[in-house]
């Protein structure tokens, strides 16, 4: 069992190394995904038509918004990162199905602590920490029992 020192807000503060590594690529993902929707929100009165980059075929100079330019990389990435997301489910479940014990430790660890209740999440959760959660409960679902979380 791992010690639990209190809720974790910053993944790189996990001592256990293999959830460290999860939590630091579920934070990725989910600040790519929240970029995206900030910047969305700052460009709501650009046009649709005008958020996305041109083909490149115009002559130069290209006349666009800064922020349309922004939101179609960070989109890249986000696509990326549903990639990752995948990825991480992965190599999550095959983790949690290695020892029956590594469900307990990320539930005791990350999950529990961030719970009002069984399946209520404080609304001062991480979003990386809802994405190790999910991909938890839906492993634990569809791939059978890997232990149970004491909240469950």
């Amino acid at each position: 069992m791992m010690p639990v020192t209190g809720p974790l807000s910053d993944p790189a503060q996990l001592l256990h190394s293999r959830l460290r590594e999860f939590a630091i690529v579920a934070a990725w993902i989910s600040t790519v995904a929240g970029t995206a929707h900030d910047l969305e929100d700052l460009i709501i009165d650009v046009p649709p038509e005008e958020r996305v980059l041109p083909d490149y075929s115009t002559p130069w100079p290209w006349s666009f918004d800064s922020l349309a330019v922004a939101l179609s990389l960070v989109q890249d990435f986000r696509h990326e990162s549903k990639q990752s997301l995948q990825s991480l489910a992965d190599l999550l479940v095959t983790w949690l199905s290695e020892d029956r014990e590594n469900r307990p430790d990320l539930c005791l660890t990350l999950v529990d602590i961030w719970q009002e209740w069984p399946g209520i999440w404080s609304e001062e959760t991480p979003e990386w920490v809802c994405i190790l959660g999910a991909i938890a409960t839906t492993a634990h679902v569809k791939d059978g029992p890997f232990g149970r979380c004491p909240s469950e």
